[in-house]
């Protein structure tokens, strides 16, 4: 199962999209997000953080920034459960 990003490269910040695994309860989550119009950035910043986004039109629902490596997939399930559980309890 993979949940679908837009990631943007540097140093111009081409887009390119990127899927990332995630267990089903986390991809059904994404997948009503993306239903109701959120979709999923993610980049390298120049200090080697990675920044994610979960946004709608002008809304932040969640966003997360980490080093590289192993906890990017960690941080891509609590992007997801924030942005699912603030939109759904709303």
């Amino acid at each position: 199962m993979s949940v679908e990003f837009t990631q943007y490269l540097r140093p111009y910040g081409k887009p390119i999209t990127v899927l990332i695994s995630m267990p089903e309860d986390i991809e059904n989550k994404a997948k009503q997000l993306n239903a109701l119009g959120c979709h999923f950035d993610i980049e390298e910043l120049t200090t080697g953080l990675i920044s994610m986004t979960c946004e709608k039109d002008e809304d932040t629902y969640s966003s997360k920034l980490c080093k590289n490596g192993p906890e990017v997939v960690d941080n891509v399930r609590q992007l997801i459960d924030e942005a699912f559980n603030k939109i759904m309890n709303c």
